[in-house]
């Protein structure tokens, strides 16, 4: 019971630490980022699935050029025997990109031969795919969503 107790209270304050997170980059954009770890069960293993969503939104000043928020999101798990995945995601309107990096060889190869399935869920969604694409090894530009860097410690 301790120890279920603890791991309630982990998961309590890790969501707390979630709020909303805004600041302003020099150009006035505003980018407000959710993030937050998900338990999941894998078989008999509980696995994270870390998840992070940021929306942007530009400049309202900007009146000649309005554009419609982007929002962002970003997965990260870790499922045997696939391997560490890593999704990011890329929204405005109804417009879609998305890139999917595997770390493991197989995976990869296994994930784009089936993203054409993808591919027609989200046509049949009524989204616009402008990117889909998937790639082995790990995504450049997000060294935070790396398996390795855990947002709640399982262990203690």
């Amino acid at each position: 019971m301790r120890l279920a107790a603890a791991a309630i209270s982990r998961l309590q304050t890790h969501q707390l630490s979630s709020l909303a997170q805004t600041y302003t980059t020099p150009d006035g954009t505003q980018v407000t980022t959710w993030q937050t770890e998900v338990p999941m069960r894998d078989q008999d293993n509980v696995v994270p699935l870390q998840v992070k969503f940021q929306q942007e939104q530009h400049n309202p000043a900007d009146e000649q050029e309005q554009r419609p928020p982007v929002w962002r999101l970003e997965l990260s798990f870790e499922i045997e025997p696939l391997g560490p995945l890593h999704v990011q995601v890329n929204l405005q309107e109804d417009n879609l990109s998305s890139r999917l990096w595997a770390e493991q060889e197989n995976t990869a190869k296994l994930v784009k031969k089936e993203l054409h399935v993808l591919r027609d869920k989200l046509l049949a969604a009524g989204l616009n795919i402008r990117e889909l694409d998937c790639e082995q090894g790990i995504p450049p530009a997000a060294p935070k969503a790396l398996i390795e860097q855990r947002w709640i410690d399982d262990l203690a």
